[in-house]
């Protein structure tokens, strides 16, 4: 199994990462922003299960901001990118601090919506749950 985490928060996502690379003995693929995510996901040799987004970033010049976005949606404003890239049996993960499910509009790409904070375990069965 390999995951992508994208993520800019490293103090919620090093312990995410270990859990993952020394519990499950998944392989995991950490991008701190979407610019990082889009070239990994580019890179022909690596398969992606799952990805695990983060939809609170700072602005990133790869993609366009949302219509109204106050410069922190940049994960969120990724979606539509990772469906375009991704096959269509990967499950995108969104799992953000915001309590309000209202910015996702039922948007069908995602599968699941995780509220940080949240522990590795959880995600890990997520994860588990969603590729089986």
């Amino acid at each position: 199994m390999h995951i992508l985490l994208i993520d800019d928060d490293s103090i919620r996502t090093h312990p995410l990462v270990h859990y993952i690379k020394n519990v499950t003995e998944w392989e995991i693929d950490w991008a701190k922003s979407p610019a990082e995510a889009i070239a990994k996901i580019s890179d022909d040799s690596v398969n992606y299960n799952a990805v695990l987004l983060d939809v609170m970033m700072p602005p990133d010049e790869s993609i366009d901001r949302l219509e109204g976005d106050m410069g922190f949606g940049s994960g969120l404003a990724l979606l539509p990118r990772l469906s375009s890239m991704l096959a269509a049996d990967v499950p995108v993960i969104v799992y953000s601090a915001r309590q309000d499910l209202d910015f996702l509009n039922d948007d069908e790409r995602v599968a699941a919506y995780i509220i940080k904070p949240v522990s590795p375990q959880d995600v890990a069965d997520k994860i588990r749950e969603l590729t089986a």
